[in-house]
């Protein structure tokens, strides 16, 4: 082509170009608007698609509404329930679509054969299925507020979190119904194979078993869209919030130790406040206080200072002598002189025995004194040890029961909400491809 030519082609392929887009976009709204006319048509179908969000929000009854609550609350259902959340998310929106492609295979095809763009197809599938993931999210959410969380510290940040983590979680599951729904042949398929790809989902999320305990569970579980919003939801929870900021858990959870192997005195100067005496009130964590542990033995001993140890008696000062007794005048009568002898011997008897009598009196003080503080010391060993077991009995049950949860799903506090989204967009977009790919397939097939 000559120079002047080139501005007229290149002028050509923009207007086809622009052609072409108006022609997708054009094609997208025909597309969708055809979808929304089909699903209003099948009052039914629709009635159950909008139905089963509401129908499985009523489950959450089961969980109590008092799960948060430091008394009569339990981090493990917490756990337990986040993980059926994130999960029941995924799973609503994988049912809501995995027939949406297979059921109009043949349509596809011969409108395929004539003009059907792919990109206008898919989008057209994928912006109803943005629209039911919020639906559902927000109807799945409600439901959970009404029953659980609205006695929960949450605020509204946290709620717009778990909104915007269930809408991922569905959305990304209305993905996986789609992908299922444009490999498979048939629609009787496509249902056993939504079992295939969801039975993963539940396995490797992290809840039913630690990661760390499953060969390669943390490699496999990377593509498991429900341990990112299980994980996500815990996080946003906030029941591991206080656990993450202590110094003592972070130094039982870097050296591999037991909270048992830090005194009081080092939990109190490292200003640790859910660990030790001071967490039941300064420590946020769902049943800390439980009453099965946390009894009213328990509380007066945690009141009580320690008891005091009685103080080591002084020792009486050392005895001293009854002075020397004055002698008898010698008499000057020779025959006076045998009763002068015996009046000698006599007052020295006497003297000694005021002496002996004084020694034995002295002992028994020192005796008397020691029994007294042997038995004062067995009042306060007895004291100590009854003091020791009442607060033991809360505190190593409070910390065991915290630590069991860490060991577990301390993953889980740490980290942020954010790299969780960006796993599950990220599992998202891999799935957007692979329908893109298995829908491609059915122009040669």
């Amino acid at each position: 082509a000559s120079a002047d030519q080139r501005p007229q082609q290149a002028a050509v392929t923009g207007r086809q170009a622009a052609r072409r887009q108006a022609g997708i976009i054009r094609q997208f709204f025909i597309l969708s608007a055809r979808n929304l006319k089909i699903m209003v048509q099948d009052k039914f179908g629709l009635a159950l698609m909008l139905a089963l969000a509401p129908m499985i929000g009523l489950m959450d009854f089961i969980w109590g509404s008092d799960l948060f609550d430091a008394q009569d609350g339990d981090a493990t259902k917490i756990i337990t329930m986040l993980f059926m959340a994130g999960l029941i998310s995924i799973l609503v929106g994988a049912m809501a679509s995995v027939r949406e492609i297979v059921k109009e295979v043949d349509i596809y095809k011969r409108e395929r054969a004539i003009n059907l763009k792919l990109g206008s197809y898919i989008f057209s599938k994928i912006w109803v299925g943005v629209t039911l993931s919020l639906y559902q999210a927000v109807v799945l959410l409600l439901f959970l507020f009404v029953f659980v969380l609205r006695t929960s510290p949450l605020n509204i940040l946290d709620y717009g979190l778990l909104l915007t983590t269930m809408f991922l979680g569905t959305l990304s599951g209305y993905l996986m119904g789609l992908c299922i729904s444009a490999a498979a042949p048939n629609q009787n398929v496509a249902l056993l194979l939504v079992i295939v790809v969801l039975v993963p989902q539940f396995l490797f999320a992290g809840a039913l078993l630690p990661l760390e305990l499953i060969p390669g569970g943390q490699i496999i579980s990377a593509v498991a869209s429900t341990r990112w919003a299980f994980e996500a939801m815990v996080n946003i929870s906030g029941i591991g919030k206080d656990i993450v900021a202590d110094p003592c858990w972070q130094y039982v959870d870097r050296e591999d130790k037991l909270p048992s192997d830090i005194s009081q005195e080092q939990k109190e100067a490292s200003g640790c406040k859910c660990m030790g005496v001071q967490m039941f009130d300064q420590c946020y964590f769902p049943g800390i206080r439980n009453p099965e542990f946390y009894t009213a033995e328990s509380r007066t001993a945690l009141a009580k200072p320690r008891p005091v140890e009685p103080l080591k008696p002084t020792a009486y000062p050392t005895l001293t002598p009854y002075p020397t007794f004055t002698p008898i005048p010698t008499p000057s009568d020779q025959r006076q002189l045998q009763q002068y002898q015996d009046d000698r011997e006599q007052q020295g008897k006497e003297y000694e025995k005021k002496r002996l009598d004084q020694g034995k009196a002295y002992e028994k003080q020192r005796v008397d004194q020691g029994d007294e503080y042997a038995a004062d010391m067995k009042r306060y060993g007895d004291d100590r040890e009854r003091w020791q077991r009442d607060r033991e009995k809360a505190i190593s049950a409070a910390e065991n029961n915290i630590k069991a949860i860490v060991d577990n799903y301390g993953h889980t506090f740490k980290g942020s909400v954010v790299t969780r989204w960006i796993g599950m967009s990220a599992i998202m977009f891999v799935v957007f491809i692979a329908i893109i790919i298995f829908q491609k397939r059915k122009d040669v097939v």
